[in-house]
Order: structure tokens, then C-alpha cells, then sequence
């Protein structure tokens, strides 16, 4: 048999070339189950199983950050619940899952160990594990990270476990965010399941418009914030507020809408 020499360096380089293509491009069954929504306004995470084959979540875990709690992983709770292929299954985090459908919904604290919360507009990183340890990227079965404002600080906080979904091909980069508003009430996957790594253009945000364009930090008048929140979203954007004038690009035209709205947004 042949026998073909690989000097030590490039065949170090040559295994991590593999391994990351496998993470990228590998998804599996156990990465079928994926993060369809997160509702904000009733506390309800939505889990589906996108494959075609029943899923059972003995193993799953759940880990959460947001602006001031990270690593917030549970310890189980799931245990006996399987999610069927095609269906869905609803993490309550209000702890007030109704008993109509016991197998498809679970209250956040059954789940045990500990979870960020509440579950807000963020800053928030979310992620669903179809094994442990957690530092472990191919470990890692979705994830999802959002914020009310890419200038807000706290976002290194609420993004400790975005490095392992980017190192497993689950997210694109850990500084990309879904990206809400005061209005937003949920936040909804609309990209292709199979589809790696995810992107915050994968989502949409659902709750109407801004009463006040201009105010895209929410603070109730338009002003330098606003600027800084368009300057840190300079480029390309699928949906987000600081694309004032719609054009799914965020500049200095958007800057210009920010000026001709400046001072306090009317009642």
C-alpha cells in the first residue's frame, strides 16, 4: 500500500481544515431541532423539528445570557419528552405552559439548573444543546442572538456562547445580531433549516413600526445615540431600525432622516 508523507504542520492544518468543514457543513438529525421563534411578549420559546425523524430531548440542554447574567446553563427536565418530526415544542419561561398538550410544552423551571431572564428584546444569546459539555462546538444544535441596540455594551455579555455556535457553523459571526425595537414582540426564524451557518438575516421581528423612525434606540427622542446606533450598523441590513429610510442599507442617508427628525418624538 502507498503511503503518502504529510510534513507535521500541514497536516495539522489540513485536520483543522476537516474538522471545521464538518462542524460548517455537517448539520445531522440532532441539529434538525433548531429555534423556529421566540415570543417576547408571552415568555415562550418554540422549538421544531425540521427533520424527518422524531427527535427525543433526553439530552438537550438550554444555555442563556443576556445583558447581566451569562452561561446560565439548565440540567435537565426533558427527559422522556421526544419531539416528533415536523412539530413543534414550547419552553415557557413565565412557568405558565398550560396541561391541554403536557408533551409539547414545559415550564423554563423544570428544566432545572438556571436560565437569564427575563426574556426580553435583549440583549439576549440563546442556545439549545443536543449534548454536553457545552464548550464544545459540535455539541451545540442551534443558536440565536439579539439585542435592542448593536452600540449597546452589555452585548458582550449576552454573546458569551456566540464564539461556540460561530465555531461549530451555527452563526455567522459572533458581532451579527438580530437586531429589535421597543415594538418588537417576537422574533422569528424564516431561513432554510439545512441552511449553515445562520444569520440574523434568517429572522424576522414581528410587532409593528416604530412610532418615532428616528428614535432607533428607543429612548424617546432622536438625537447623537441614534447616530452612534446607525454608525455601528454601517452596511447591509435585511431589517433593522437604524435602516431609516428603507433601503436595506444603513448610511449617511439614514443619518440625514435622523437630523431632519432631531429632538423629542411626539406623544
Amino acid at each position: 500500500m502507498d503511503r503518502t508523507w504529510i510534513p507535521g504542520a500541514a497536516r495539522s492544518a489540513v485536520t483543522t481544515v476537516t474538522v471545521a468543514f464538518i462542524c460548517a457543513t455537517a448539520r445531522g438529525e440532532v441539529r434538525d431541532v433548531q429555534i423556529k421563534e421566540v415570543d417576547t411578549s408571552t415568555g415562550v420559546v418554540t422549538l421544531f423539528n425540521y427533520g424527518s425523524t422524531d427527535q427525543p430531548l433526553s439530552t438537550y440542554r438550554i444555555c442563556t445570557a443576556d445583558d447581566n447574567e451569562q452561561l446560565r446553563y439548565s440540567t435537565g427536565g426533558l427527559a422522556g419528552f421526544t419531539i416528533e418530526a415536523g412539530t413543534e415544542f414550547r419552553i415557557h419561561w413565565n412557568n405558565d405552559a398550560p396541561g391541554t398538550d403536557p408533551a409539547n410544552e414545559i415550564n423554563v423551571a423544570a428544566l432545572n439548573g438556571s436560565h437569564a431572564g427575563p426574556l426580553d428584546n435583549g440583549p439576549f444569546g440563546l442556545a439549545i444543546y443536543h449534548a454536553t459539555p457545552f464548550g464544545t462546538p459540535a455539541n451545540m444544535a442551534d443558536y440565536v442572538q439579539w439585542t435592542d441596540s448593536l452600540s449597546n455594551p452589555a452585548n458582550t455579555t449576552a454573546d458569551a456562547r456566540a464564539p461556540t455556535a460561530s465555531s461549530g457553523g451555527l452563526w455567522s459571526s459572533t458581532t451579527d445580531w438580530v437586531v429589535t425595537d421597543p415594538e418588537t414582540t417576537a422574533i422569528t426564524f424564516t431561513g432554510d433549516p439545512g441552511g449553515d451557518p445562520h444569520d440574523s438575516d434568517d429572522y424576522e421581528t414581528d410587532g409593528g413600526e416604530l412610532p418615532c423612525p428616528g428614535d432607533v434606540n428607543g429612548s424617546g427622542d432622536v438625537g447623537f445615540g441614534d447616530i452612534l446606533d446607525i454608525i455601528g450598523a454601517w452596511g447591509g441590513c435585511g431589517s433593522c431600525p437604524q435602516d431609516v429610510d428603507g433601503n436595506g442599507i444603513v448610511g449617511f442617508s439614514d443619518i440625514l432622516q435622523v437630523i431632519a427628525m432631531w429632538g423629542e418624538c411626539p406623544p
